[in-house]
């Protein structure tokens, strides 16, 4: 009685397990993971600086400190030009 092929399956790729890939990428995947960390430029005086220091904030607390800081690449471009 012939082996079920499951059984086959396993026995063939148990010996070429040296030829398998050590990292897969999966092609669904988007690119790169997206930066924890973002500057910004804060816009009032808060526990985080003083208008126009720059500051480092983690990415999943911009929305929440959207009052406090801008995160656009000119609003940072324009505290650096200023000095801070």
């Amino acid at each position: 009685m012939p082996k079920a092929k499951t059984e086959e399956a396993a026995a063939v790729a148990a010996d070429h397990a040296d030829l398998a890939p050590t990292h897969v990428e999966h092609l669904d995947d988007e690119g790169p993971a997206a930066p924890t960390t973002v500057r910004a430029r804060v816009l009032v005086q808060c526990a985080l600086g003083v208008p126009n220091d720059i500051v480092e904030v983690a990415a999943d607390q911009v929305e929440t400190l959207a009052e406090m800081i801008d995160t656009d690449p000119a609003a940072v471009a324009y505290a650096e030009s200023q000095g801070r």
